[in-house]
């Protein structure tokens, strides 16, 4: 498991005692240190997961899983006729056939 990388410059806090129970938490940003750490990641998007620590501190943490390049992802390829008999059933389950709109 590695480490946790929390977010420079963004505090993630609970709702206080009195807040409606729509409202989950409230950020806080500090701006120019947010920035900066954005800036480090070096990546289009940055995905951040809000937790609760097992004290029950709230934190955010960035996500830093990305997809296993080695694994070969297969896609469901749908025919485009409308045709059910252009569906290459080699690439769909009997089930996804038998549900098509078509």
């Amino acid at each position: 498991m590695a480490d946790k990388t929390f977010i420079k410059g963004l505090i993630y806090k609970l709702p206080h005692a009195n807040a409606p129970d729509f409202v989950k938490g409230k950020l806080s940003i500090k701006s120019d240190e947010l920035i900066a750490f954005i800036k480090e990641q070096n990546s289009e998007w940055i995905n951040v997961d809000l937790k609760i620590s097992k004290d029950g501190k709230p934190y955010a943490e960035l996500d830093t899983w990305k997809p296993d390049s080695n694994r070969a992802t297969q896609q469901t390829q749908y025919p485009t006729s409308g045709n059910v008999a252009d569906v290459d059933k080699n690439n769909v389950g009997e089930d996804e056939i038998e549900n098509l709109p078509f």
